[in-house]
Protein backbone atom coordinates (compact mmCIF):
# COMPACT_ATOMS: atom_id res chain seq x y z
CA UNK A 1 0.00 0.00 0.00
CA UNK A 2 1.00 3.58 -0.56
CA UNK A 3 -0.26 6.51 1.47
CA UNK A 4 -1.51 9.37 -0.71
CA UNK A 5 -2.28 12.78 0.80
CA UNK A 6 -4.49 15.34 -0.92
CA UNK A 7 -5.20 18.92 0.24
CA UNK A 8 -8.87 19.72 0.78
CA UNK A 9 -8.41 22.80 -1.43
CA UNK A 10 -6.38 21.87 -4.54
CA UNK A 11 -5.32 25.52 -4.87
CA UNK A 12 -3.57 25.27 -1.47
CA UNK A 13 -1.01 22.43 -1.85
CA UNK A 14 0.67 23.24 1.49
CA UNK A 15 -2.50 22.10 3.28
CA UNK A 16 -1.07 18.57 3.11
CA UNK A 17 1.07 19.41 6.15
CA UNK A 18 -1.98 19.98 8.39
CA UNK A 19 -4.13 16.96 9.30
CA UNK A 20 -7.22 19.20 9.53
CA UNK A 21 -6.87 20.45 5.94
CA UNK A 22 -6.00 17.25 4.09
CA UNK A 23 -7.41 13.86 3.20
CA UNK A 24 -5.28 10.72 3.36
CA UNK A 25 -5.87 7.60 1.29
CA UNK A 26 -4.31 4.17 1.43
CA UNK A 27 -3.98 2.76 -2.07
CA UNK A 28 -3.19 -0.89 -2.81
CA UNK A 29 -0.24 -1.21 -5.20
CA UNK A 30 2.09 -3.97 -6.35
CA UNK A 31 5.73 -4.03 -5.34
CA UNK A 32 8.30 -3.15 -7.99
CA UNK A 33 10.53 -5.98 -6.80
CA UNK A 34 9.75 -9.67 -6.44
CA UNK A 35 8.69 -10.12 -2.81
CA UNK A 36 9.45 -13.54 -1.36
CA UNK A 37 7.56 -15.26 1.43
CA UNK A 38 8.13 -18.66 2.88
CA UNK A 39 7.29 -20.64 5.94
CA UNK A 40 6.98 -24.08 7.37
CA UNK A 41 5.38 -25.94 10.19
CA UNK A 42 6.36 -29.08 12.00
CA UNK A 43 4.67 -31.17 14.65
CA UNK A 44 5.77 -34.17 16.69
CA UNK A 45 3.74 -36.27 19.07
CA UNK A 46 5.46 -38.88 21.21
CA UNK A 47 3.16 -41.60 22.51
CA UNK A 48 4.68 -42.81 25.75
CA UNK A 49 3.84 -45.70 28.06
CA UNK A 50 0.95 -45.38 30.51
CA UNK A 51 -1.14 -43.09 28.26
CA UNK A 52 1.29 -40.15 28.29
CA UNK A 53 1.83 -38.01 25.20
CA UNK A 54 4.45 -35.30 24.62
CA UNK A 55 3.48 -32.79 21.95
CA UNK A 56 5.37 -30.01 20.20
CA UNK A 57 4.66 -27.95 17.12
CA UNK A 58 6.29 -24.92 15.57
CA UNK A 59 5.61 -22.67 12.61
CA UNK A 60 7.90 -20.15 10.94
CA UNK A 61 6.85 -17.39 8.51
CA UNK A 62 9.19 -14.96 6.72
CA UNK A 63 9.05 -12.23 4.07
CA UNK A 64 12.00 -10.72 2.19
CA UNK A 65 12.86 -8.40 -0.71
CA UNK A 66 10.32 -5.77 0.37
CA UNK A 67 11.10 -2.33 -1.07
CA UNK A 68 12.04 0.35 1.46
CA UNK A 69 8.90 2.27 2.46
CA UNK A 70 6.58 -0.37 0.98
CA UNK A 71 3.85 -1.49 3.41
CA UNK A 72 3.34 -5.22 2.82
CA UNK A 73 0.78 -5.93 5.58
CA UNK A 74 2.58 -9.19 6.39
CA UNK A 75 1.15 -9.35 9.91
CA UNK A 76 2.53 -12.64 11.14
CA UNK A 77 4.96 -13.43 13.96
CA UNK A 78 8.24 -14.96 12.84
CA UNK A 79 7.61 -18.07 14.89
CA UNK A 80 4.99 -19.79 17.01
CA UNK A 81 5.80 -22.67 19.34
CA UNK A 82 3.61 -25.02 21.40
CA UNK A 83 4.97 -27.63 23.81
CA UNK A 84 2.75 -29.88 25.90
CA UNK A 85 2.23 -33.02 27.89
CA UNK A 86 -1.00 -34.93 28.40
CA UNK A 87 -2.39 -38.17 29.74
CA UNK A 88 -5.72 -39.70 28.70
CA UNK A 89 -6.03 -42.09 31.62
CA UNK A 90 -4.21 -42.72 34.90
CA UNK A 91 -5.04 -43.44 38.52
CA UNK A 92 -7.92 -45.63 39.69
CA UNK A 93 -9.22 -47.47 36.56
CA UNK A 94 -7.52 -44.83 34.37
CA UNK A 95 -10.30 -42.36 35.17
CA UNK A 96 -8.16 -39.24 35.51
CA UNK A 97 -6.62 -37.26 32.67
CA UNK A 98 -4.83 -33.97 32.12
CA UNK A 99 -3.29 -31.74 29.49
CA UNK A 100 -0.84 -28.84 29.80
CA UNK A 101 0.26 -26.74 26.81
CA UNK A 102 2.80 -23.91 26.78
CA UNK A 103 2.18 -21.51 23.85
CA UNK A 104 4.73 -18.91 22.74
CA UNK A 105 5.08 -16.46 19.86
CA UNK A 106 7.58 -13.68 19.23
CA UNK A 107 7.14 -9.93 18.67
CA UNK A 108 6.23 -8.74 15.19
CA UNK A 109 5.76 -5.43 13.43
CA UNK A 110 2.07 -4.96 12.64
CA UNK A 111 1.09 -2.86 9.61
CA UNK A 112 -2.39 -1.65 8.73
CA UNK A 113 -4.24 1.42 7.56
CA UNK A 114 -5.43 1.78 11.15
CA UNK A 115 -2.05 1.71 12.88
CA UNK A 116 1.50 0.42 12.65
CA UNK A 117 3.74 -0.73 15.46
CA UNK A 118 5.20 -3.56 17.48
CA UNK A 119 2.90 -6.31 18.78
CA UNK A 120 4.53 -7.82 21.85
CA UNK A 121 5.24 -11.53 21.90
CA UNK A 122 3.66 -13.63 24.62
CA UNK A 123 3.80 -16.93 26.44
CA UNK A 124 0.71 -18.54 27.94
CA UNK A 125 -0.21 -21.84 29.55
CA UNK A 126 -3.38 -23.81 28.84
CA UNK A 127 -4.30 -26.60 31.26
CA UNK A 128 -7.11 -29.05 31.82
CA UNK A 129 -7.92 -31.97 34.13
CA UNK A 130 -10.61 -34.55 33.47
CA UNK A 131 -12.45 -37.37 35.20
CA UNK A 132 -14.22 -40.26 33.44
CA UNK A 133 -17.59 -41.54 34.65
CA UNK A 134 -17.70 -45.02 33.07
CA UNK A 135 -21.25 -45.89 34.17
CA UNK A 136 -22.67 -43.07 31.99
CA UNK A 137 -19.81 -43.00 29.45
CA UNK A 138 -19.29 -39.36 30.46
CA UNK A 139 -16.37 -37.04 31.02
CA UNK A 140 -16.11 -34.02 33.32
CA UNK A 141 -13.42 -31.43 32.56
CA UNK A 142 -12.08 -28.43 34.44
CA UNK A 143 -9.71 -26.25 32.47
CA UNK A 144 -8.30 -22.92 31.44
CA UNK A 145 -6.99 -21.25 28.34
CA UNK A 146 -4.34 -18.71 29.38
CA UNK A 147 -4.31 -20.15 32.90
CA UNK A 148 -2.36 -17.30 34.52
CA UNK A 149 -4.58 -14.62 32.91
CA UNK A 150 -1.62 -12.83 31.31
CA UNK A 151 -3.26 -10.38 28.90
CA UNK A 152 -1.93 -10.18 25.34
CA UNK A 153 -3.10 -8.92 21.96
CA UNK A 154 -2.63 -10.19 18.44
CA UNK A 155 -3.26 -6.95 16.46
CA UNK A 156 -3.98 -3.26 16.95
CA UNK A 157 -7.68 -2.62 17.36
CA UNK A 158 -8.25 -6.12 18.72
CA UNK A 159 -9.24 -6.65 22.35
CA UNK A 160 -6.67 -7.97 24.77
CA UNK A 161 -7.04 -11.67 25.47
CA UNK A 162 -7.14 -12.86 29.06
CA UNK A 163 -7.87 -16.15 30.73
CA UNK A 164 -10.86 -18.33 29.95
CA UNK A 165 -11.89 -20.86 32.58
CA UNK A 166 -14.41 -23.64 32.05
CA UNK A 167 -16.15 -26.71 33.40
CA UNK A 168 -17.62 -29.13 30.87
CA UNK A 169 -19.63 -32.31 30.90
CA UNK A 170 -19.60 -34.64 27.93
CA UNK A 171 -22.10 -37.47 27.62
CA UNK A 172 -21.49 -40.67 25.64
CA UNK A 173 -17.91 -39.67 24.73
CA UNK A 174 -16.11 -43.02 25.12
Amino acid sequence: RRIVIQPLDPAQPLQVYNTATRTAFSVAVNSHSQVKTYGYGASLDWLLPRNFTLTTNMSIDRISNVDSGFIAFFNVPSYRLNVGISNTGFGNQDRFGFSIMLRNQDDFFYQSDFRQGLIQGFTTVDAQVSYKLPSSRSLVKLGASNLFNKYYKTAFGNPQIGGLYYVSYGYNVF
